[in-house]
């Protein structure tokens, strides 16, 4: 007689047994330098990020001591605390709530506070400034990302240019809407 399986995607699998020892199921993974867990969520890369950007801060503060200027610890800043945040974030930035937005900025007010930057940014601030990069070199033909770009808009009409010619999709979630292609 047939038997009908119904399958749970959230029921983990039992462990598959090899010859030396079981294989080990892991809630989550490094992944080039990015933490996935099985929910989808950022919880555990995000705690990675904070720790690792805050134990840096040991490093600016050494070199202020040292005598380096502000320009140069602005700079230093920038090249060993931003690039660690703004590392791969437009894929895991959707999933931020307000309480990793609130510690990335208490994070950036403490970096002024100290005298290390000129002036206080936001995620925010940067996010755009990174998407906006990314998609102009996301335009070039020869780019890899540049096939998921939606089709050009073709219009018979000559109307004002729109600065990118493409077709706008509407979305109407706003999940969706911080994904990292819509986005």
């Amino acid at each position: 007689m047939n038997e009908i399986i119904f399958y749970n995607p959230r029921a983990i699998p039992t462990p598959i047994p090899s010859s030396v020892s079981y294989i080990k199921q892991l809630t989550s993974v490094k992944l080039h330098g990015v933490y996935i867990q099985e929910n989808s969520g950022c919880d555990i890369h995000f705690k990675h990020v904070i720790t690792v950007s805050s134990h840096r801060l040991h490093i600016l503060k050494a070199l202020k001591c040292q005598g380096i200027n502000l320009e140069l610890l602005h700079c230093v800043f920038h090249a060993i605390i931003v690039s660690k945040i703004m590392y791969a974030i437009p894929a895991w930035y959707g999933f931020l709530n307000k309480s990793h937005i609130l510690q990335i900025n208490s994070l950036f007010q403490r970096t002024f506070k100290y005298g290390y930057v000129k002036s206080v940014i936001s995620p925010e601030q940067l996010l755009h400034f990174y998407d906006d990069k990314l998609f102009h070199k996301a335009t070039y033909g020869n780019h890899a990302m540049h096939r998921l770009l939606p089709s050009f808009k073709f219009s018979g009409y000559h109307l004002r240019a729109l600065g990118h010619g493409l077709c706008v999709h509407f979305i109407k979630f706003q999940l969706h809407k911080k994904t990292f292609i819509n986005n």
